[in-house]
């Protein structure tokens, strides 16, 4: 999978990883089913959640078509419809914020 399709999507969710979620240890906006976010031990822990509960879902995906259509069998915002339109657009400039990051994906 892509780099930008995870980079994009946890930078999305956790705000760039801003405080609430670096005290959540939550890089990916996960809820118990669309209530509050889940707070996990570590970020270790949070990633591992990740991995094992939404990773089946997205493993393999090549476009972001096929990423969306993962995220969206597992649940993931099926509330706001501007969701994934505005998830595009973070991935397709996740480079660009690299580059001005002197970061390369």
């Amino acid at each position: 999978m892509p780099t930008n399709f995870i980079v994009g999507l946890s930078s999305f969710e956790s705000g760039w990883f801003d405080n609430h979620n670096v005290a959540l240890n939550n890089l990916w906006g996960l809820t118990q089913g669309g209530g509050n976010n889940i707070h996990f031990s570590s970020i270790q822990a949070g990633n591992n959640y990740f991995v094992s509960n939404v990773g089946p879902f997205i493993q393999g995906a090549q476009t972001q078509a096929a990423f969306f259509k993962g995220l969206q069998a597992e649940g993931y915002n099926s509330v706001n419809p501007n969701y994934y339109p505005t998830l595009a657009n973070r991935i397709n400039n996740i480079q660009s914020w690299g580059q001005a990051c002197g970061v390369t994906f």
